[in-house]
């Protein structure tokens, strides 16, 4: 079954919108943020050092190895309002659509935006619910050029790191968890970055 363009530029319309619940249909749009809203300042601090491209392993890149991801709505909401607050938009909860609206980060890499939904309420797409099943969706996309990923359901952080077009995504989550983690970032740097951010805001 085709990805409507993927899991990478419709997914992130499609969780922006109503049409989550209803599928693929119509979401083609681009999802880097517009340059309306808050901006970078120099005196954000940078999180740890990381490589943009992660090496093609089974650990999770972007200090995510490290991390225990949050598994309920409360915990999500309280990991996203630890992002910067000087780089990071609001954090808005779509309560009919049990998820979260996507949150815009200004870094010095670049632009993107990290969005936090449980993957049970799709119809478009075949199998068992939870983050597995969505990181392995994005394997069949044709589009999707992966450059790292691990999917073993028996690891306490399943990844995949992937580009299409000109932009960057990266996507990991629990696999006994319904909750997938999603960045869309205008560059491989602000991919990373962003991944980062999360990273150090789970681990306070």
């Amino acid at each position: 079954m085709k990805i409507c363009l993927g899991v990478a530029r419709g997914l992130i319309v499609i969780v922006s919108v109503a049409a989550l619940v209803a599928g693929c249909s119509g979401g083609g749009g681009s999802s880097t943020p517009s340059s309306t809203g808050s901006s970078a300042t120099s005196a954000t601090p940078s999180p740890s050092p990381v490589t943009a491209s992660p090496d093609p392993s089974t650990e999770p890149p972007w200090g995510l190895d490290a991390v225990t991801l949050p598994g309920d709505t409360q915990a999500v909401r309280a990991v996203l309002e630890a992002l910067p607050e000087d780089i990071a938009g609001p954090v808005k909860y779509e309560a009919v659509l049990e998820r979260f609206d996507p949150v815009i980060l200004r870094t010095d890499d670049g632009r993107g935006t990290i969005v936090a939904f449980p993957w049970s309420r799709v119809r478009a797409f075949p199998g068992k619910p939870g983050s597995l099943a969505f990181l392995r969706t994005v394997t069949r996309d044709p589009s999707a050029q992966v450059e790292g990923r691990s999917l073993d359901a028996r690891a306490p952080i399943v990844w995949i790191a992937w580009t299409s077009g000109p932009q960057s995504f990266a996507a990991w989550g629990d696999p006994g968890s319904l909750w997938v983690f999603l960045v869309t970032a205008d560059s491989e740097p602000a991919r990373a970055t962003i991944a980062q951010l999360f990273a150090d805001a789970a681990s306070r």
